[in-house]
């Protein structure tokens, strides 16, 4: 079974490339996004109740892999709960790529909701450009969205809080935000999938060092 079978998208996404464990659909303005199954213990090395126990195991997460963490929390999509989370990274040639999703963790596999939004190589900075002037001289500019204490890098800043998605609609994490909004409503997924034993964190069980960087 593909995770074509496993999650249905009902609209707003057409497959681009079906895999074994993966399919990948893109937009009309070509945001990519997949969907992707594991059959593996999921490598989330905390409680997905305990909420600060989950932020601070998908920061230094982050910070592991390289990318700034942006939002974490627990939703419900169809019935299942999911872990959502943002992150931003530095492209390769010239600024930032924002990545959001949803993981759907189970005793003894995973599913994973993937949508990635580059910066417009036209408009690059512009939003933090216009966010900044309000900051000068303060230092909050950079500040992780849970612990104001955290120092990390890299780190969020002050132009990736939702309150300036209104200003910026066609900024990519607009868009990312706005995809992971509509997303549940977009989805269906297959009852045998939700009939699975949910994910229990459990130290013995889960891998030492997380075996898929979500964010690459």
């Amino acid at each position: 079974m593909t995770p074509k079978n496993l999650i249905r998208v009902k609209e707003h996404w057409r497959i681009e490339k079906e895999e074994k464990a993966r399919v990948h659909y893109l937009n009309d303005v070509n945001d990519p996004f997949t969907v992707s199954f594991f059959g593996v213990v999921p490598d989330i090395q905390a409680d997905i109740d305990n909420e600060a126990d989950l932020r601070s195991f998908y920061r230094r997460f982050a910070e592991s892999c390289g990318v700034a963490l942006i939002e974490v929390d627990v939703r419900e999509l169809d019935g299942v709960k999911a872990v959502r989370s943002i992150v931003k990274a530095k492209q390769s040639t010239l600024g930032d790529i924002y990545v959001g999703g949803y993981t759907l963790p189970f005793y003894d596999c995973s599913i994973v909701m993937r949508i990635q939004c580059l910066e417009n190589p036209h408009n690059l900075g512009a939003r933090q450009a216009a966010v900044k002037k309000r900051y000068e001289g303060r230092p909050d500019w950079e500040e992780d969205p849970y612990d104001p204490t955290y120092r990390g890098k890299p780190m969020r800043n002050q132009s990736d809080d939702e309150r300036y998605d209104a200003d910026f609609p066609d900024h990519p994490l607009t868009r990312v935000r706005r995809y992971l909004a509509d997303l549940p409503k977009q989805i269906d997924i297959d009852p045998g999938i939700k009939a699975l034993p949910p994910f229990v964190y459990d130290p013995s069980r889960v891998p030492k060092k997380p075996w898929w960087k979500f964010w690459v």
